[in-house]
């Protein structure tokens, strides 16, 4: 029955049949139902209804969010965007929480969580919530790096999704940028909580277009970590005409880069490797030295 129309409020539920000759005569019967109480008049009362905000409780949560990602950061902010969730009633808004605590809510699908510390890692969930007060399970995580403080100087790519990888097929510099025969994105790699994430089997190829004058620079930071620690020896790092496994270049005081399983800046001075500053060309890294595992690329500039 749609009692859309009747205004708020308590009201008592009657049921009356009438007799087809009460309408030719006024000596006609009322009907009356057996094993049942009844008036006079013929109505029988079936009980209390309340229409409106008081009839009936939503104790249905909203489905939880899904689809959780950070399209960009900042060495002191991470922004979040998800999928809506849905619910009987209708999505009031969502909780956001980093770690255990909640940070903010919002009324839409996206959020920035602002006075974060630089190079630093938060795991964030979302849960929806509903009028009624009923609240959605987490969204599954996403773990966002901010950027470091130090991220100065020339930024080939920072992966913060602006461009985005690999649609765009540009870096930060507004130069070409792909892969291949990786294991994820489509073998392109994949992005997520703004770092690229390479997943690879003895195969994959990354490059990123420099074809910029480096020499105010001297460094090619590197800010990487690896799923098992190690994968230094997996790859090959080419850069202004020179080509070696990534574990083999020379860092400052004769030690050699180590992927571990913490992000780490890897600091490969230019000049001392050999790198051709003044036409460095296109930076690029090759998966075909037996290994398989996953790096996981926070950014790639020039100090």
């Amino acid at each position: 029955m749609n009692l859309s129309g009747v205004p708020a409020g308590g009201y008592q539920w009657v049921l009356r049949v009438k007799n087809p000759l009460e309408t030719v005569s006024a000596n006609a019967k009322k009907l009356r139902f057996a094993n049942a109480g009844q008036g006079a008049d013929g109505w029988l009362g079936l009980g209390p209804v309340t229409v409106g905000t008081g009839g009936g409780t939503d104790t249905t949560p909203p489905t939880a969010p899904t689809g959780l990602t950070s399209p960009s950061r900042t060495t002191t902010s991470a922004a979040l965007s998800w999928t809506a969730s849905t619910d009987d009633a209708g999505v009031a808004g969502y909780r956001i929480y980093r770690g255990a605590t909640q940070v903010g809510t919002s009324a839409t699908t996206s959020y920035t969580d602002t006075g974060l510390s630089p190079a630093t890692s938060y795991t964030y969930t979302v849960k929806a919530y509903d009028a009624a007060g009923n609240t959605s399970a987490a969204s599954a995580p996403v773990t966002v790096v901010t950027l470091p403080s130090s991220a100065g100087g020339l930024v080939l790519d920072d992966f913060d999704g602006d461009p985005a990888y690999p649609s765009a097929a540009r870096n930060d510099l507004g130069r070409w940028t792909g892969g291949n025969c990786f294991l994820n994105g489509g073998g392109s790699g994949a992005v997520s909580g703004g770092a690229l994430s390479l997943r690879y089997d003895n195969c994959g190829w990354f490059g990123s277009d420099v074809n910029a004058d480096l020499s105010a620079y001297t460094h090619l930071v590197v800010r990487i970590k690896g799923a098992a620690g190690g994968e230094q020896a997996h790859f090959n790092l080419g850069l202004g005409g020179v080509s070696r496994v990534f574990g083999d270049f020379t860092l400052d005081g004769g030690g050699h880069p180590a992927v571990t399983t913490a992000y780490q800046d890897i600091r490969i001075p230019l000049a001392a490797n050999g790198i051709d500053r003044a036409s460095p060309g296109q930076l690029a890294m090759g998966f075909w030295y037996g290994g398989n595992s996953t790096v996981t690329i926070d950014s790639l500039s020039f100090q």
